[in-house]
């Protein structure tokens, strides 16, 4: 259960403090930003720093062959379709050597969502209501790691769950999904 010691309820994007469950954080104290995206929608508030969340690791950066096995699996699980540019997962070349990039559950994309449609879920993963999102893609652009998805022929834009798919289909056995 989550706790909040302040409640926001004016119109402006605040952030206030909110007490978590005992060993989730520093001191049981993380930020909590509120965003009232529009007059018809309810408050929505996403969890900044702190608290433990799901998220998929790269556990030997070095290891990748750039098989792409883990885009096959997150682009066909999304899209029914291999197809890399509809992978939540991106193999990148970076100086010469192979990248692994994978979403680090910043937060960014929930920030900057004028529709305040992405959130963290009670695992701490970051995941987007396709009933709210409008496919605007300030999200994709404000991606750090070039993970977040919007392709022309879906609605919505789309971004790791840390599912596990990769991790499973990693013949090298290099990605796994942690509580962090």
């Amino acid at each position: 259960k989550w706790f909040f010691d302040k409640t926001v309820e004016n119109e402006q994007k605040q952030a206030v403090s909110v007490i978590l469950p005992k060993n989730t954080c520093e001191n049981g104290k993380a930020t909590v930003y509120w965003n009232k995206p529009n007059g018809n929608l309810p408050w929505k508030f996403y969890i900044s720093g702190g608290t433990i969340m799901k998220k998929l690791v790269v556990t030997d950066k070095s290891a990748c062959k750039a098989c792409l096995q883990c885009e096959i699996a997150c682009s066909t699980a999304f899209y029914k379709v291999f197809d890399p540019e509809k992978s939540c997962i991106r193999i990148v070349e970076k100086n010469g050597a192979v990248k692994t990039n994978v979403c680090i559950q910043c937060g960014k994309c929930a920030r900057v969502c004028p529709e305040g449609a992405i959130s963290q879920n009670a695992k701490g993963t970051y995941v987007i209501n396709k009933k709210l999102c409008v496919g605007c893609g300030k999200c994709v652009e404000a991606c750090p790691m070039g993970v977040m998805v919007k392709v022309p022929e879906s609605p919505v834009a789309s971004k790791c769950i840390a599912c596990g798919i990769c991790a499973k289909a990693c013949p090298m056995g290099i990605l796994e999904v942690q509580d962090k």
